[in-house]
């Protein structure tokens, strides 16, 4: 390839029985790329990611791994014209209200 020149490849890989991430055991594996000129490496990314199977429906909730999960926490957000920005929960133990003013 010429400099400035671009490529696509597409790789494919198969974990036989992998051990699934869970919240108690958070089983992570390394998927490493590397890209070789003249059987010397040139360049290398390497990638850390758990295999797991997520799922909801109406009737169990949030399921991972084919397990209930309780999820705690509110996803509570105001709208700060251009940008939205997250709440925090106001100091002084007042809870959680409408993020109305809140800076």
């Amino acid at each position: 390839m010429a400099a400035k020149d671009s490529a696509v490849a597409v790789q494919e890989l198969k974990l036989d029985e992998p051990v699934r991430w869970d919240i108690e055991h958070p089983a992570l594996y390394a998927a490493v790329c590397r890209l070789l000129v003249d059987g010397e490496i040139a360049d290398e990314v390497r990638t850390r990611f758990g295999v797991r199977e997520i799922a909801y429906d109406n009737q169990n909730g949030f399921l991972l791994n084919g397990r209930k999960v309780i999820l705690r926490g509110v996803c509570l957000h105001h709208d700060g014209a251009a940008w939205a920005r997250p709440c925090r929960r106001p100091s002084g133990g007042a809870g959680w209200r409408s993020c109305a003013g809140w800076a």
